[in-house]
């Protein structure tokens, strides 16, 4: 044990010499960023008063887990300066109320499925939206992806036959951020070096189902919350390449703890779900 530590200790001591001479690669040490060509992306105001109208009468069901209350808090603050924006949030089902419900348990996203299907199945009345998140740590580089893609898809079809007129959203998966402090992004190079995890393999998961998300469902029922976490208002991409992969990471100033939302954060995310929420098919 005691060998390996001076090993390790040897390494981190390298790594940083190579570090500071500028001999590895910058995409290794921090997250890079680049435009997205033609990035457009819409704002509160672009959405039709008579759409907020019509979005504060209707009843949805929001299943999450801690991020998810970072993000509620995102909406009350939007709400508080939006007085043209009304819902009615709590976690007891009401008529006209943006209800939500805590999840299964964090880590596991295969419980949270079948719990958001049990919860669905006990409401009074059918909601006119209904969705779930998961969180970031629901996804490791160790999760199977296709697994739960496959759980997940099979839970909504079925829901959505109990349920044919709720309109069912999708949401993809949030973000972690780079190592912040030097010590730390030193082990995450000598992780690297070893062939081990890092944060770049447990984002890519994310990323990968994101992917399938885009893949089986109508653009305008995906709530994106991998993109707007990684991609500023004006469309700038945070990510780190591996493999020819640009694998996008959650942006720092949207953070204090590397994965929770902070308030520029939360107010980020709660936006775009909101208009997304908004401009998303009506069955009604």
């Amino acid at each position: 044990m005691k060998k390996k530590k001076i090993i390790i200790t040897a390494l981190a001591a390298m790594v940083a010499i190579i570090a500071a001479a500028g001999l590895i690669g910058v995409n290794t040490i921090k997250v890079q960023t680049k435009m997205i060509d033609s990035y457009t992306e819409l704002t509160l105001k672009d959405v039709p008063q008579e759409k907020w109208d019509a979005l504060s009468k209707k009843t949805i069901f929001f299943g999450h887990m801690s991020v998810g209350f970072n993000i509620l808090d995102g909406v009350k603050d939007i709400l508080s300066e939006n007085p043209n924006i009304t819902l009615n949030i709590t976690d007891t089902q009401t008529a006209a109320a943006f209800c939500h419900a805590q999840l299964g348990s964090n880590t596991q996203p295969l419980v949270k499925i079948t719990s958001f299907q049990s919860q669905m199945q006990q409401l009074e009345t059918p909601p006119d939206i209904a969705f779930l998140k998961f969180c970031y740590v629901d996804f490791y580089a160790t999760t199977d992806t296709a697994e739960v893609f496959d759980a997940y898809q099979k839970m909504i079809a079925e829901l959505q036959a109990a349920f044919p007129e709720t309109t069912f959203m999708h949401c993809t998966v949030p973000l972690t951020t780079a190592p912040q402090d030097a010590k730390r992004k030193v082990k995450e190079i000598i992780k690297s070096l070893l062939g081990k995890t890092t944060t770049v393999d447990h984002n890519k998961k994310r990323m990968e189902f994101a992917a399938l998300i885009k893949q089986a469902y109508p653009a305008e029922t995906i709530i994106d919350i991998t993109a707007y976490e990684s991609t500023t208002p004006n469309g700038n991409l945070h990510f780190k390449t591996k493999n020819g992969i640009m694998v996008p990471f959650l942006i720092d100033d949207y953070t204090t703890d590397g994965g929770h939302l902070n308030e520029p954060g939360r107010q980020r995310v709660a936006e775009q779900m909101l208009i997304q929420l908004a401009n998303g098919p009506d069955k009604s």
